[in-house]
């Protein structure tokens, strides 16, 4: 299986979904991740050029920790005004370039203008992506299986999925190490790890876990029977 994260920023993958990430990987998917916007701020005393290196030398040393592989996001300047639509048709390329299975991105809540945008485009190129619209952007894809949506700067109010990461927590807690300039600015790395434990308290009665809003899912009768059938499902 192909599995597609959209990250906003370097870093807001391994915040949100790292631990889920490092999870698919072990299970042998192939775990793409593709940031939208160029880090060209985030770092002071940096000029824009030597910010955006320096993001992505940390987010490719983390994406290697997690088992992940960087595709060429959006690029769009960080903290400019940009309007959902534009982020679709990119968006849509993307898709169709990579053509995941399962597509993962900040959930629509999120406080973050930025991360919001990315929600918003997300549901749109989702199914465009597969429609023979824009026939330009490239070949249409096969329909995506799910659209989930991770948190970082806003906890989800009503999580639809929980992931035990109790076993990927050492995996996460490194590749967020590797953003040292986003831990000395604001201490993300503590930040990150602090909100697996709250999820693994809160949703799991212990260890740590990762939280998602399910916007899309496409399913038939026999996936929901081998669902329900699986190992661990409820009885």
């Amino acid at each position: 299986m192909r599995v597609l994260v959209l990250a906003p920023h370097h870093d807001d993958e391994t915040i949100g979904c790292g631990g889920t990430l490092a999870g698919f990987a072990a299970a042998g998917a192939e775990v793409l991740v593709s940031h939208v916007f160029d880090g060209s701020t985030g770092i002071a005393d940096l000029t824009a050029a030597a910010c955006r290196e320096a993001r992505r030398a940390e987010a490719e040393a983390a994406a290697r920790i997690l088992g992940c592989r960087l595709v060429p996001g959006l690029d769009l300047p960080d903290r400019m005004p940009h309007e959902p639509g534009a982020l679709i048709r990119p968006l849509i390329a993307l898709l169709r370039r990579t053509r995941p299975a399962l597509l993962l991105g900040p959930h629509a809540g999120d406080r973050d203008h930025e991360h919001r945008l990315v929600a918003a485009a997300m549901e749109e190129a989702f199914w465009m992506a597969s429609s023979p619209m824009f026939p330009e952007l490239g070949v249409p894809c096969a329909p995506l299986s799910a659209l989930l949506g991770y948190e970082v700067w806003t906890p989800i109010a009503d999580a639809a999925l929980t992931v035990d990461i109790t076993a990927q927590a050492e995996r996460k807690r490194a590749a967020l190490s590797c953003y040292v300039s986003q831990d000395d600015a604001s201490g993300w790395g503590a930040g990150g790890m602090g909100l697996s434990t709250y999820r693994g308290t809160t949703l799991l009665g212990g260890g740590l876990a990762e939280a998602f809003t399910l916007r899309r899912m496409r399913l038939d009768a026999r996936d929901l029977i081998d669902l329900f059938n699986s190992p661990g499902a409820a009885k």
